[in-house]
């Protein structure tokens, strides 16, 4: 008695979003009684704990399912009984399962968490334990192009009455692309509009980092400055394009771990008044682009782009103007 997993795609490679899907071969030499047939769809992630003084890693291993997908019918012509029997011989049934989450994150083995992914099939009998096999599968990044959620510009504001009279405010439009490669450098338009006396005279950018382990784990989100860039500049009114240059992990999010990322905006004004505005934002990579290594949290090694990478601008078209911004914000 044998059972094998097959994948359509023979690469055993998937996109987040794919359908995957395959078939189970079910081979017997004799007849035998079946009760179920299932196939499930798990993540399995290996995470380091702690290390000891001589270098030695302690790791946990987590894993959850993902999908169920029951094959009965596919087994069977007819299910009124609640066993059937399978006679001798060879025996398929075709499995597919709904698309991969998006979020998800792709498959990868870092310095401290690997992730992995696998199919299980089982064959419930009433002569033995459960028949199963395993399959593992590899799951790549979804580009950025190809992900509604990242795509396009995104627009934030803010406003800073100052304590003199006559009364004066400061006013501060943001705007950055909802989708980021994570070797870009990431545009951030700024718009000033200022009565008062106190120019802005220094921006400061920052990428952070969320990471969630399992609660058994760390019961507590870590938060990491993963890039900054600061800039002193001299302007009262008028618009500001500055550029954070960034060099992180993937933004992913499923029940077991997440890292997810966010920008801070900082201004500061002459006389010290500071403003900042604050976007969600999703790390990627832009298609086409080639990396050796995607081995997600804690190694970036390996990275070689088959070509230069477009700015945000060429995928997303230019931001839109200030007054656009505005409208836009007010609709939703």
């Amino acid at each position: 008695m044998s059972l094998e997993i097959q994948f359509y795609n023979s690469s055993s490679t998937f996109t987040a979003g794919d359908s995957i899907g395959g078939i189970v071969t079910i081979k017997t030499e004799e007849p035998i009684e079946v009760t179920n047939f299932k196939v499930f769809m798990f993540i399995e992630c290996r995470i380091v704990t702690s290390v000891t003084l001589n270098g030695k890693a302690n790791t946990t291993d987590r894993v959850q399912e993902i999908m169920t997908a029951i094959l009965d019918t596919e087994l069977f012509d007819k299910r009124k009984d609640k066993t059937q029997i399978l006679p001798p011989g060879t025996h398929v049934a075709q499995f597919k399962f709904s698309p991969f989450p998006t979020s998800y994150p792709h498959s990868f083995e870092g310095d401290k968490i690997m992730c992995r992914y696998f199919v299980r099939a089982d064959l419930g009998t009433t002569s033995t334990e459960t028949i199963s096999t395993k399959k593992d599968f590899k799951v790549n990044v979804l580009p950025l192009e190809e992900n509604p959620d990242a795509q396009g510009w995104q627009s934030a504001s803010t406003t800073k009455i100052l304590k003199a009279l006559p009364l004066k405010k400061i006013s501060m439009r943001v705007t950055i692309p909802k989708g980021i490669d994570r070797r870009q450098s990431v545009p951030i338009y700024i718009s000033l509009s200022n009565n008062s006396s106190y120019p802005v005279t220094k921006v400061n950018s920052q990428l952070i980092c969320t990471l969630r382990l399992p609660r058994d784990i760390n019961n507590k989100n870590v938060n990491v400055v993963a890039n900054e860039s600061s800039e002193n500049i001299n302007v009262l009114n008028g618009n500001v394009i500055h550029r954070l240059k960034i060099h992180t992990g993937f933004s992913f999010d499923c029940p077991l771990i997440a890292e997810k990322f966010r920008i801070q905006v900082t201004v500061e004004t002459s006389n010290g008044h500071t403003l900042n505005v604050e976007f969600p934002v999703l790390v990627g990579i832009q298609r086409n682009m080639s990396e050796r290594s995607l081995d997600g949290i804690g190694g970036y090694n390996g990275f070689r782009p088959l070509t230069a990478r477009p700015t945000m601008e060429a995928y997303w078209g230019p931001p839109p103007s200030y007054e656009e911004a505005v409208q836009d914000s007010r609709h939703q």
